[in-house]
């Protein structure tokens, strides 16, 4: 019971730590936008006028729309972000159009364009769309209308989201793969006495995984200025360092089983021992696994619902470590003799 708790208390904790940079994923799922009665959208869309400025309304008439779609508008002005995406929402009409009534000083120069959402975490090839910039001057009050807008749609490339993936993979498992994919092999010279001395193979196998659950976060929190460079790469870093730990961790002890090569750690630096065909095959599991799970996700255009996928498994893995360790100590103690007849031979 006391094991099951603990399980219960890690999953727990690690949703309320990690939620929050994936609740845009879920949130556009969850989130209804109800069409406002008309007296409601007048007296939401009137802003209370100081003397000197006027009342520009932006009116949009698109194209049919996906469903829980949200128009906005951007531009160069503070009262219309400066830019920002998705500030400021449009109220959707009666008939179908967009609207919302802004107030400037006169005499203001406007450029803005229309958005579909937000894109600040857009990445995308250059021949993508580009939107249609309006620019007006604000004169008197007045009512700007626009049609079937060519404006900014997010979306992101998934080439370049599976680039950061394995990107991802290096930056928060660098030192666990490469210590994993020789777990067993660094002590080929001696694992024959560390088979005999009194001490539990599960513990054995435990100390093991601790030692590369350290690697995974050291490497972690050294990745995380590279947050600076956008938001969706930390997301995308923190996706796969959880993958790293509770998926990787045992892809590597799986694979390491099956090795038989031994390991001088006398040998020169130049050595090019861990360097053959049998080592780059290990690691391709590591490297490509969650990319081939993300793939489904990239090609129908959910591309946050795949990397929650991958934090999602990594997190699975974490709480039920014990089990697979368990599973993993059966599988060894199948394996270990003839590891240490590979070792002999070689």
């Amino acid at each position: 019971r006391n094991k099951r708790g603990r399980s219960i208390l890690i999953l727990a904790a690690a949703i309320l730590v990690f939620a929050p940079l994936f609740y845009g994923t879920f949130s556009k799922y969850l989130n209804t936008y109800a069409v406002p009665q008309a007296e409601a959208l007048i007296s939401a869309q009137t802003p209370f006028l100081p003397d000197g400025e006027q009342k520009v309304t932006f009116c949009l008439i698109p194209d049919s729309l996906p469903p829980g779609s949200h128009v906005f508008i951007t531009g160069n002005h503070p009262n219309l972000g400066k830019w920002k995406p998705a500030k400021l929402p449009l109220l959707k009409n009666a008939d179908g159009s967009w609207s919302r009534t802004l107030a400037f000083p006169r005499e203001t120069k406007l450029r803005y364009i229309y958005t579909l959402g937000a894109w600040d975490n857009e990445l995308t090839r250059r021949d993508s769309i580009k939107p249609d910039v309006q620019t007006m001057t604000v004169i008197n009050d007045t009512t700007v209308v626009l049609a079937h807008p060519n404006w900014k749609i997010p979306r992101r490339d998934m080439v370049i989201d599976m680039m950061l993936i394995y990107l991802g993979i290096l930056f928060t498992g660098m030192l666990m793969i490469s210590y994993g994919q020789f777990m067993f092999t660094w002590e080929s010279n001696h694992l024959e006495t560390i088979l005999v001395k009194p001490v539990e193979t599960h513990r054995y196998l435990q100390a093991k995984f601790l030692l590369m659950l350290i690697f995974g976060m050291l490497f972690f929190l050294v990745s995380l200025p590279l947050a600076y460079f956008g938001s969706l790469i930390l997301k995308i870093n923190t996706a796969l360092f959880l993958y790293n730990l509770g998926v990787n961790t045992f892809v590597m002890f799986f694979l390491s089983f099956f090795s038989r090569k031994r390991f001088d750690l006398n040998a020169s630096l130049l050595s090019t021992q861990g360097k053959g065909g049998n080592q780059f095959v290990l690691v391709l599991p590591a490297f490509f696994g969650p990319i081939l799970l993300y793939l489904p996700f990239g090609l129908s255009g959910i591309n946050d619902l795949g990397l929650s996928f991958l934090a999602g498994l990594g997190v699975a893995g974490i709480v039920f470590h014990r089990p697979i360790l368990a599973f993993m100590t059966r599988l060894f103690l199948k394996q270990k003799y003839k590891m240490v007849a590979g070792f002999r031979q070689s």
